[in-house]
């Protein structure tokens, strides 16, 4: 316990969210997210999910 508070309770995690845009079957645009550590191959996972014309974003995230 430092300062009150668990070690638990003060752990953060520096990920990295990655979106995927699609159109769908029926003309309609869908989307799936994933979340990955950066010690993670997140360029082979970009790589991989924009096969096809795919649109995929990054964004940097602190889950808590």
């Amino acid at each position: 316990v430092r300062n009150g508070f668990s070690l638990l309770t003060q752990m953060r995690y520096i990920m990295c969210r990655i979106r995927l845009f699609y159109e769908c079957y029926d003309g309609t645009m869908g989307f799936a997210e994933h979340v990955m550590r950066y010690e993670d191959d997140i360029a082979g996972f970009i790589k991989h999910w924009k096969t096809g014309g795919r649109i995929v974003i990054t964004e940097h995230i602190d889950l808590v």
